[in-house]
């Protein structure tokens, strides 16, 4: 931030300088050459800074996560599909449900649900589980009584 700071005070007092000069030249062919010289001034004082900038300051830890290891890949996925159907599951009052998600992520990105397994309890119906699941989400899931 104190780069950004800088630069941007560097180039005001720069363009107030250019200003006054620019007042002050004569207008004949003179005056032409002189503000062809101030305009290039103006061009270097805003590309100058950029040229002295250290890169190796700024922190690409968030880009690194974004293009991380497909194990990381995996679990994140993992993570939104299990918590989507917990969402669904919640909203019709199923709290103790046990969800697991196995998946697939081919060379080309695509993402392919092998399976989607989810434990309930003895109080739930599995097949109404399923469906709810279906109907929301498009998953075909398993649907199992804890202890199955």
């Amino acid at each position: 931030m104190d780069y950004v700071k800088d630069w941007s005070l560097n180039v005001s007092a720069t363009l107030v300088i250019a200003v006054i000069f620019s007042l002050l030249t004569p207008k004949g062919n003179m005056g032409k050459y002189l503000k062809i010289i101030i305009a290039l001034f103006i061009t270097l004082s805003l590309l100058l800074p950029i040229t002295e900038f250290d890169f190796d300051e700024i922190n690409f830890s968030g880009v690194s996560d974004l293009f991380g290891e497909e194990s990381t890949n995996d679990d994140t996925y993992k993570k939104l599909i299990t918590a989507q159907v917990d969402n669904v599951l919640k909203e019709s009052n199923i709290n103790s449900a046990d969800i697991s998600c196995k998946l697939k992520i081919s060379e080309d990105n695509e993402i392919e649900i092998k399976e989607i397994t989810v434990s309930i309890t003895d109080e739930y119906n599995a097949d109404e589980v399923k469906n709810m699941i279906y109907d929301n989400l498009g998953f075909v899931a398993q649907v199992k009584y804890i202890g199955q």
